[in-house]
């Protein structure tokens, strides 16, 4: 039984023209010995052909069993890099795993993915399961599943952080969901590995080239090129900046390297005049965005979450009494800012504390029926700051908050643009074109998507102007309209890996007040209000 489980096992794991021609083998000698032992006929004519019939099979099989040793050893030095000393001790799961690259190769990815899954199962080391992952990552995106691909990519990565193929394949996959930012991160990282990667210098530069940042685009690229000259999609790109800049003979240097190397001419040529289209398109949005800002522009203290907390925090506790809502809930300390912390400005006073409370329960301390009544949210202010100290929060319990922790908020002076999220957005508009100001203007140029996302005010701020998921509340509202100054805003926070605030569905939270009630330090009217995705 030990022999037929064997025989079956390697006839699974060769390939059909061997079974083939051994199966035909054996029937052919089978009929020979039949004939000349069994029914004791002397050798004949015929018996002669079948001997000739099994020289020639028997010198077919061994051409495509060499062929197949030939093809083996081709593809091992292909990905020696990858592969490394997986499998070195099995040697049929050895085999079994370049037939899989073999199908790789020949994008059969579909019987790839099936060897390298029985690969998987006799895995018995980090690089042998990381090989198999990798190569079936590569198969899944190429099959359309990156989402499955993404997940395998991240398997490996706890593994084995250090593995920068991973990284760089997961940075292709967030370019091409145009997650840039991300995409930018992880090649990042993979060099951290590897200096001398070249297509993470190449991913790099296409992410760079998306966020219109010409300089950086332009070196990574000229870098990957370094490191592989015969990468044509770097030579493409390097094509298309220099074409953007108006840099003709250098835009022809790299179009004719690029199509030397594998590119082909006439879909450089489209990408080319693509692009200076987009870049042409950007500019003029990005005069469009500075005239807005110039016209709509107002102060605004942006901040971001990092270090020890010092005197200003989001979450965290103070030395206070936390204050009981209308139902007799306590509050907890979602903000505490100290003004004297803050960038010289003419919004916040320049010393005290303003401290947000609310309710920890599933609606986050927010009355959507009663925005502006502070039942289960509380904003407080104390011109004294020398009474107060701050702390990390150390009480136990697992009761609903939107803020993961205690951070120290790190200010920056910056200006705003209005958004479209304003509620006053639409007057604007139609204020300036009214008017005339810009006879170049048209509405379609300030509801262009490019526009209006250029003029995203998400993040975390003190002033300026405020973010929503959904629609402001303000709009419509004769009693809200007059809370015309943002007070505080905290974005959901997923910054250095880990979550740090999330409020619902990667949401954000907006306080408001009335600028008059500001300046005079008069923090009884809030409006508060959150919303998500």
């Amino acid at each position: 039984m030990k022999i037929f489980r064997r025989l079956r096992r390697w006839f699974s794991k060769s390939s059909v023209w061997i079974a083939i021609h051994v199966l035909a083998l054996l029937l052919v000698l089978a009929l020979y010995c039949a004939d000349v032992f069994l029914y004791k006929n002397p050798p004949t004519e015929h018996g002669i052909e079948s001997l000739v019939v099994v020289l020639v099979l028997t010198v077919s099989l061994c051409r495509i069993v060499q062929r197949q040793k030939s093809s083996l050893a081709a593809i091992e030095k292909v990905y020696a890099d990858k592969i490394g000393n997986a499998f070195e001790k099995d040697k049929p799961e050895k085999k079994l795993l370049l037939s899989a690259l073999i199908d790789y190769n020949n994008d059969k990815f579909v019987d790839c993915i099936k060897k390298l899954t029985e690969c998987r199962k006799k895995a018995s080391t980090v690089q042998e399961r990381q090989v198999t992952k990798y190569f079936t990552a590569m198969c899944l995106k190429n099959t359309g599943k990156p989402a499955a691909a993404v997940k395998l990519y991240h398997e490996i990565l706890q593994e084995n952080p250090a593995y920068a193929p991973a990284l760089s394949n997961l940075s292709v996959i967030y370019f091409e969901m145009k997650n840039y930012p991300k995409a930018i991160e992880l090649a990042e990282k993979a060099l951290d590995y590897n200096r001398e990667n070249p297509f993470a210098h190449q991913n790099l530069a296409s992410a760079h080239f998306q966020l219109y940042d010409l300089e950086k685009a332009k070196k990574y690229a000229l870098r990957a090129l370094e490191l592989k000259k015969n990468l044509y999609q770097a030579a493409a790109l390097l094509a298309m900046i220099y074409s953007v800049e108006g840099e003709v003979l250098q835009a022809k240097r790299y179009m004719d390297m690029a199509v030397s190397s594998g590119q082909n001419p006439e879909k450089l040529k489209a990408a080319i005049q693509e692009c200076q289209k987009q870049y042409a398109h950007h500019a003029a949005v990005e005069a469009r965005i500075a005239d807005w800002k110039n016209r709509t522009g107002i102060p605004s203290i942006h901040f971001t979450l990092d270090g020890k907390i010092v005197k200003s925090m989001i979450g965290g506790q103070i030395n206070e009494p936390a204050p009981i809502s209308a139902s007799g809930e306590k509050m907890r300390l979602l903000a505490a800012i100290f003004c004297s912390e803050l960038p010289a400005n003419d919004i916040f006073p320049n010393c005290g504390v303003i401290r947000f409370y609310i309710v920890p329960n599933n609606g986050y301390g927010a009355g959507f029926d009663e925005q502006n009544q502070q039942k289960e949210f509380r904003v407080l202010f104390d011109p004294e700051e020398s009474k107060f100290s701050t702390s990390d929060y150390s009480e136990a319990g697992d009761e609903p908050f939107p803020v993961y922790g205690s951070y120290r908020p790190r200010f920056t002076l910056e200006t705003d643009a209005m958004p479209f999220s304003d509620f006053r957005f639409e007057d604007m508009v139609e204020h300036l074109l009214e008017d005339g100001e810009d006879e170049e203007m048209t509405p379609e140029d300030y509801h262009d998507d490019d526009f209006i996302d250029g003029l995203n005010t998400g993040g975390h701020k003190l002033g300026g102007y405020p973010c929503f998921t959904q629609c402001d509340p303000r709009e419509n509202s004769a009693e809200y309209s007059k809370y015309d100054t943002l007070l505080l805003q905290i974005d959901s926070d997923y910054s250095n890996g880990g979550t740090k605030v999330m409020f619902g569905d990667s949401g954000v939270c907006n306080f408001f007040i009335p600028g008059e009630k500001l300046k005079n330090r008069d923090f009884s009217d809030i409006l508060y209000t959150w919303d998500c995705y």
